[in-house]
C-alpha cells in the first residue's frame, strides 16, 4: 500500500487497488500576507486577505503602514549600536532637523557605553552626527518615522585612513598613495580621517604629521 494523500485515497503500488479515500486538504487560514495553504502539501489556494491599515499600522498583524503620513506632533525612536575605538571617553550624538542651523536633540553616552537610545523624536529627516576625543565627526541621514529606525554607527580616530581603529604605518602608506595618485580614497569619511591635519585638504603635510605620530614626535592625539 501506497499511504493516502490531499487527492488520492491509499493505493497498492502492485495492482493499482483503491482502498478508503483521498484526506482531502487541511487547510490552514491565509493571513495578511500569504493565502490559504494545506498543511499537509502545502497547496494554496485563492490570496492574502492583504493588511488592514487603521492608524498608520495593520489591525490584524501589526505591521507599519509604509504609505501613513505622519502628523507633526507624531514622534519616534532612533536606536543603534555605536563603534569607536582608543579610549572609554563618552560618544555624543546630535540630530539636527533638515533646514535648521540648531541641534534638535543631543545625547552624551556614559564612558565605554556601546548603544544608544534617542525617544520622542519628532517625525522628519534628520542629520545625525557622531562624536568622540580623537575621533572624526561622522554624519547620517536619519528618516524618523511610524517605524523604529535602527543606526548602527561607527567613528575613527584622526589619522586612520584605512579603517582599522588604529592609527600605524599602514595608514602612512595609505595617505602617502593617495597623494601619490596610485591608490585613492574615495570613501568621503576616509579621506577627512586621512586629513591630519584637519585643514580640509590630503597632501604630503598629512603623511608627514602621521609618521611623526607613528614616531612619537608629533601625537595626534
Amino acid at each position: 500500500w501506497i499511504g493516502a494523500t490531499c487527492t488520492t485515497p491509499k493505493t497498492c503500488s502492485v495492482c493499482g487497488v483503491v482502498d478508503g479515500t483521498a484526506l482531502g486538504h487541511s487547510w490552514t487560514d491565509a493571513t495578511c500576507t500569504d493565502p490559504m495553504s494545506c498543511s499537509r502539501c502545502g497547496i494554496v489556494s485563492g490570496q492574502p486577505n492583504g493588511h488592514n491599515f487603521v492608524g498608520g499600522s495593520c489591525t490584524v498583524c501589526g505591521t507599519a503602514d509604509p504609505d501613513a503620513v505622519p502628523e507633526p506632533s507624531d514622534t519616534g525612536v532612533i536606536s543603534g549600536s555605536v563603534t569607536s575605538y582608543l579610549t572609554n571617553d563618552p560618544v555624543t550624538i546630535t540630530l539636527t532637523l533638515d533646514g535648521n542651523t540648531d541641534p534638535s536633540y543631543t545625547i552624551t553616552l556614559a564612558e565605554g557605553a556601546t548603544d544608544y537610545s534617542l525617544d520622542g523624536v519628532e517625525y522628519g529627516t534628520y542629520t545625525m552626527s557622531v562624536s568622540k576625543a580623537a575621533h572624526v565627526t561622522r554624519d547620517y541621514t536619519v528618516a524618523v518615522g511610524v517605524a523604529a529606525s535602527v543606526v548602527d554607527v561607527k567613528i575613527l580616530p584622526i589619522g586612520d585612513a584605512t579603517g582599522d581603529g588604529r592609527v600605524v604605518i599602514s595608514d602612512v602608506a595609505r595617505v602617502y598613495a593617495h597623494v601619490r595618485k596610485t591608490n585613492l580614497i574615495t570613501d568621503e569619511y576616509l579621506l577627512k580621517c586621512a586629513d591630519a591635519l584637519s585643514d580640509g585638504r590630503v597632501n604630503v603635510g598629512d603623511v608627514s604629521r602621521l609618521y611623526g605620530h607613528i614616531r612619537n614626535i608629533t601625537k595626534l592625539f
